[in-house]
């Protein structure tokens, strides 16, 4: 069983230029915690989640927060200390760019490896680096009950 199998093909995406007020929107309407970044020919350049969401909010609640002593030396801020701004940020300024993908013709135990190894909720799958799907936790968890349902199947 490959990534193409268990993949959804109906992705959910967002453009460099998309304010972050966006992407949470999107968040809320879909109750998806993350969204592959793509370009105008569809091909997968980052990722942006819950995580840079909340690491671009983290100045403006500093003084609620109180010790910022937690956060790693190679942490940048991103300059947006008021509320009323963090919205407006373009995706481009937080999300991560050298996202966790797969192959479509991956096997499903190396895209499990992967999200494993990388604490990763969903994965881009490309072909030819342009997106075609994406895989889950959810998906993954479907497939490896239903693998194991059936005699002589693999992951």
């Amino acid at each position: 069983m490959v990534a193409r199998d268990i993949m959804s093909t109906e992705v959910v995406t967002v453009h460099r230029e998309d304010p972050v007020n966006k992407v949470a929107d999107l968040m809320e309407q879909y109750g998806y915690g993350a969204f592959p970044v793509v370009d105008q020919d569809n091909n997968v350049i980052g990722i942006i989640g819950e995580v840079q969401i909340i690491h671009l909010a983290l100045p403006v609640f500093a003084e609620e927060i109180g010790q910022l002593a937690f956060l790693p030396d190679s942490y940048r801020f991103h300059g947006f200390e008021e509320e009323e701004n963090i919205g407006l940020v373009p995706v481009a300024g937080v999300m991560s760019t050298d996202p966790v993908q797969v192959n479509e013709d991956e096997p499903v135990a190396e895209v499990a490896r992967k999200m494993l190894e990388y604490d990763i909720s969903s994965i881009p799958v490309v072909r030819e680096g342009k997106l075609v799907g994406i895989v889950s936790r959810s998906d993954l968890v479907e497939a490896i009950v239903h693998s194991s349902l059936r005699d002589g199947s693999q992951l």
